[in-house]
């Protein structure tokens, strides 16, 4: 019998018949919490949690063999619109488009790139003019005032596709853990820059000849890498700065929008990697580690880091938000082996 990581003494979850794959979330303007699903399953695309009833609503599209089309990244804009990263196909496959979702009646609009701009991908974020920004080979872009796409290409082949932000300036970043390259998207100019992150600091000095010779033919793919990688991951922005994880430098980088300075946090506890963040609307950012029942604050000012453990085992939560509503800011994370939404709340 498949168990969800409740019971302490059961340990990690077995994730068995399709109980496992909630993925990213946002927070609607009446608390309730819509959830992406990341693996291939016949029952739902994303979901609807009622926070005061507890009821989740399954929303299905359709996708070939029986299965629902997959969705992974989910964001909401400045007028509450939800947006989802929709595949043709069930989990993660096939191409990917944009899903515009009113939360107040439920109803639904895809919107498709060009084939010559390549695909949605994983990561959906919103800047501050309201633009879309999504992953891709690079990022896409797509303005919900005209309808239109634009597509940013990377300057180094296979940057990006991962990792994805829009800035408070209405331009992109992105990413991906299998290159130490951040790539920049000027939205007005149409320019494309880069910023190549230096080796995870400490590991080239104990890095023996065979290990350098092993890390020469090894390479790196599009989500592993090797010692002495930084490996970014996931994005965010507020403010003046980017965020991003360095999940195999076990750090979290801070770059300036306009100057691109970036300066780094390394992770409050030995061994932690992180995976996604955000800040919230008194600029503390809050930190998932998926390999780790924890959650953390960090407060760029001081530098300073809280770090909350979370009630299950096995939780291996891969996204978190806020919801900025509330006197005290409440902190979510989807739990994708639990199958369950996270809610932090403070007194």
């Amino acid at each position: 019998m498949d168990q969800d990581g409740s019971d302490w003494s059961e340990g990690i979850p077995s994730g068995g018949n399709g109980s496992a794959g909630l993925h990213d979330l946002t927070i609607d303007r009446n608390g309730n919490a819509w959830i992406t699903n990341g693996t291939e399953n016949r029952n739902r695309s994303f979901v609807k949690l009622d926070v005061e009833t507890g009821k989740a609503t399954n929303f299905r599209l359709p996708a070939p063999n029986g299965f629902a089309r997959g969705t992974h990244g989910i964001t909401h804009d400045q007028d509450g619109i939800i947006w989802v990263n929709l595949f043709e196909k069930g989990g993660t496959f096939g191409r990917g488009s944009l899903l515009r979702l009113d939360p107040r009646t439920e109803k639904y609009e895809v919107f498709s790139p060009p084939a010559e701009m390549g695909t949605v991908g994983i990561s959906v974020q919103v800047d501050g003019k309201g633009k879309i920004w999504a992953s891709s080979d690079g990022a896409i872009v797509f303005d919900p005032s005209t309808k239109q796409f634009a597509y940013f290409k990377p300057l180094t082949p296979g940057t990006g596709g991962y990792g994805v932000t829009g800035d408070s300036a209405g331009n992109g970043w992105f990413c991906q853990p299998g290159l130490d390259i951040v790539g920049v998207a000027d939205f007005t100019n149409k320019n494309v820059s880069e910023i190549r992150l230096p080796a995870r600091p400490g590991i080239e000095e104990i890095s023996t000849e065979k290990d350098r010779k092993f890390y020469q033919v090894a390479e790196s793919s599009f989500t592993t890498s090797i010692l002495p990688a930084e490996g970014p991951r996931r994005m965010a922005s507020h403010g003046d700065y980017v965020w991003w994880s360095n999940w195999f430098g076990q750090s979290i980088s801070r770059a300036n929008i306009r100057t691109h300075e970036v300066e780094y946090f390394n992770a409050p506890l030995p061994n932690l990697s992180p995976y996604a963040m955000i800040a919230d609307k008194n600029g503390m950012l809050w930190v998932a580690f998926p390999n780790d029942d924890r959650v953390a604050k960090l407060d760029p000012a001081t530098r300073k880091w809280t770090v909350y453990n979370l009630p299950s085992h096995g939780t291996n939560t891969r996204f978190i938000t806020v919801d900025n509503s509330k006197d005290s800011v409440e902190v979510w994370e989807a739990s994708f082996m639990t199958s369950k939404a996270v809610r932090l709340q403070f007194r």
